[in-house]
């Protein structure tokens, strides 16, 4: 089992009280101990959703200023670095986004979910992030939007992908509720503070 950080303290990963570099910490150390995953999960408004299920065999951290690795790591856990465009994690077509802070709070600026879908830093060919992140690691040429409806579209040589993902995993206890943001956001997925602990920290509350 992995140690938890010296300033961590059991009590504080129980009442959910972390900083969000220890909790993202944590949950890293964590995905990587178990590599097969479901979680339950819910809608912006705290409606049920299909499960999440986070599997992959290896993990790469990529380095300062790499956009995405090579198609060898196609399944892996790639971890962004510090100031990564938005995501903190991506396995597969699944990108996650890691706070202690409630969505609405989390969602603007920089990190705000719709400018994943913007044109990304003057590329030539006018294609976003997550267009371009899934063309090099998956190949071909995808497209990706947000339609009117609020629903994630993607898709790769004109056809669909079904199982791309947005899923946001919070730090800190508390269901959603953003019945606005919802309509924004139809398929964004929300991964709670509970459902973590019975998953993923049930080791360390034991001890």
């Amino acid at each position: 089992m992995f140690p938890l950080p010296r300033d961590v303290s059991v009590a504080s990963l129980k009442d959910g009280r972390l900083t969000g570099p220890n909790f993202e910490e944590i949950l890293f150390q964590q995905l990587v101990k178990y590599r097969d995953i479901p979680f339950k999960a819910t809608n912006l408004n705290g409606s049920s959703t299909t499960d999440v299920h986070i599997r992959f065999q290896h993990f790469i951290n990529l380095e300062r200023n790499q956009f995405a690795p090579g198609t060898e790591h196609a399944e892996s856990l790639v971890r962004g670095y510090a100031g990564y465009p938005r995501f903190d994690f991506i396995v597969g077509r699944t990108f996650i986004q890691v706070s202690v802070s409630t969505f609405d709070v989390h969602n603007r600026g920089y990190a705000n979910i719709s400018n994943a879908f913007d044109h990304y830093n003057n590329d030539p060919r006018d294609r976003n992030q997550i267009e371009l992140y899934l063309d090099t690691v998956f190949g071909g040429e995808h497209r990706a939007v947000i339609d009117s409806e609020g629903h994630f579209v993607v898709t790769k040589d004109d056809e669909p992908v079904l199982d791309f993902r947005i899923v946001y995993i919070r730090g800190s206890p508390g269901a959603p509720h953003h019945p606005q943001l919802v309509k924004s956001y139809r398929d964004l997925q929300f991964i709670n503070y509970e459902e973590l602990k019975t998953i993923l920290f049930g080791d360390f509350l034991k001890s």
